[in-house]
């Protein structure tokens, strides 16, 4: 109900204007001066003010210059009560903003036509400026989603926060409609999701509907090209196929329907009408665009992450087991970080990047990477090389941050007894301590020249207490703990690598990966 505030210091005549008003359907509230009427606006803003020129307290000409001064009242309309032949006062209230006027005594038909004509252009002006505040934070939505890796987005992921765009931040949002509805059309389906609050938790539901059937429930409210608009009630069969919820009212439905795409919203706290179209033809587009953006990402990423296997394969390619062994290394790496409560994004990176961690072995001789006795020590510092070398060779390119940080300081331990910098504890890179547990844990269950291939449990006993290659002071003590942790599905990745066949995962023959540089 629309609130209406009347400022006239007569009792009488404020008792009988408020008697029409309620009449008319509006919920009237008398200030009798300017102090309680500026009180009455700041706490609950009124949908207009019927203003008396004359007040006890104050001029009613400076309290309608004050209202039409100020930025979050000058759209409130403004009907002045003046005395008959007073133009003067009228001509200054038209110059200062005044909406209209009403001559005393005031006539009840009068009245109640021009507050309701003054009531729906506001309501109307309300909607276009929220149009436009709206359009305003796609904009600004659209610059924040940019601004992440959209890759890592899924399409649900895309449309559900264009859904909450359209619903509002919380349940109790202001003029937003209070029912959204997506969907694609693929062959005689919609593929398609309802979201909605409910109990002030956030519901979505996914869902398939017949092509015909939507397409012949939406037709009573073509409004052509595409668009429809119903007011008032939504049909129950209509309602019934989109699944709305009992919860909330099934009224005031739009939606646009363009190509394979269908985009509807419902349950507005007003009438609709043709306002609402262009800002649901805006989040469609965004909505395209940010799917399309989403798509040649992902693609972008996949031949990214697919040359990045590649060169570590090359690294190593005169071994047989080498694809094997740099993919387990990547997902031992993934369950370790994940159980570290790193985000998804860091987790998918390392699990691509940490097969790089021996890139640099590509510029080793691969007579002392084959070699099965110990080698010299001038030879050993050239195999150490292939650190600085795999960080070299990865470049200053951001997207293989990770990857260079791996490659170099995946053979620095804990304690700063490794190479080639000699760092120790949280000097070491997150992800190159991450893949250091992993490399062992990987080599010690692998057949080197030197030495054969341990159990699983062998394994973990020799990670736990320590040999001639390896000690626990070496490891991140928080990461191992995590591989600890997860040790069964570390033992899972490694018989699931051994169930592929070598052209599943382009082993070129010969003995498996050398490490005598001094990594199990």
């Amino acid at each position: 109900m629309d609130r209406i505030l009347i400022v006239e210091d007569s009792s009488v005549i404020a008792s009988l204007l408020a008697r029409w008003l309620r009449q008319a359907g509006y919920d009237p509230e008398v200030a009798p001066d300017a102090a309680t009427a500026v009180a009455a606006i700041q706490r609950h803003p009124p949908a207009l003010i019927l203003l008396d020129l004359i007040l006890p307290d104050r001029n009613g000409i400076d309290l309608c210059r004050d209202l039409k001064g100020r930025e979050e009242t000058a759209r409130t309309p403004v009907i002045v009560l003046t005395a008959a032949g007073s133009s003067a006062n009228r001509i200054r209230c038209l110059e200062l903003g005044a909406d209209d006027f009403l001559t005393k005594p005031v006539v009840h038909e009068e009245l109640v036509a021009r507050v309701r004509s003054l009531v729906r252009a506001k309501k109307l002006s309300d909607r276009l400026l929220l149009s436009f505040m709206e359009l305003d934070k796609l904009g600004t939505f659209a610059e924040t989603l940019t601004s992440q890796s959209i890759a890592d987005w899924s399409a649900f992921e895309v449309a559900n926060t264009m859904a909450r765009h359209l619903l509002g931040p919380t349940p109790d949002a202001e003029h937003h409609p209070r029912l959204a509805w997506a969907g694609q059309v693929v062959r005689q389906r919609v593929f398609g999701s309802i979201w909605y609050y409910q109990a002030g938790l956030w519901v979505q539901e996914a869902m398939t509907v017949p092509t015909q059937r939507l397409a012949e429930l939406l037709h009573p409210f073509a409004q052509g090209a595409g668009q429809y608009v119903c007011k008032g009630q939504v049909p129950a069969q209509l309602a019934d196929l989109l699944h709305f919820p009992s919860t909330l009212p099934h009224e005031n439905l739009v939606a646009l329907w363009r190509g394979a795409n269908v985009v509807i919203t419902a349950a507005y706290p007003w009438e609709v009408g043709a306002y609402e179209l262009p800002l649901l033809r805006a989040v469609m587009r965004h909505w395209a665009v940010f799917e399309r953006l989403r798509y040649e990402a992902r693609l972008a990423e996949q031949a990214f992450f697919a040359t990045m296997e590649a060169l570590a394969l090359a690294a190593e390619f005169h071994d047989a087991d080498t694809a094997r062994h740099v993919r387990r290394v990547g997902e031992y790496s993934a369950i370790v970080a994940r159980a570290l409560g790193h985000p998804p994004s860091f987790v998918k990176w390392l699990s691509r990047s940490a097969p790089m961690h021996d890139v640099g072995k590509i510029a080793v001789p691969v007579a002392l990477l084959r070699k099965p006795a110990a080698l010299t020590g001038e030879e050993l510092s050239v195999v150490r090389q292939h650190t600085v070398h795999g960080a070299r060779l990865l470049g200053n390119l951001e997207p293989l941050a990770l990857a260079r940080a791996i490659a170099r300081h995946h053979h620095e331990n804990f304690d700063g007894s490794g190479y080639p910098d000699g760092l120790r504890g949280a000097e070491i890179a997150v992800e190159a301590r991450i893949v250091r547990i992993a490399d062992v844990y990987d080599a010690l269950r692998s057949v080197r020249p030197y030495k054969p291939a341990r159990s699983h449990e062998e394994s973990i006993r020799v990670m736990r207490q320590g040999d001639e290659r390896v000690t626990p002071q070496h490891l991140d003590p928080m990461a191992f703990e995590a591989f600890l942790d997860h040790h069964a599905a570390m033992a899972e990745v490694w018989e699931r690598s051994q169930e592929r066949p070598d052209d599943e995962v382009g082993g070129s023959g010969g003995p498996a990966s050398a490490g005598p540089e001094g990594t199990p």
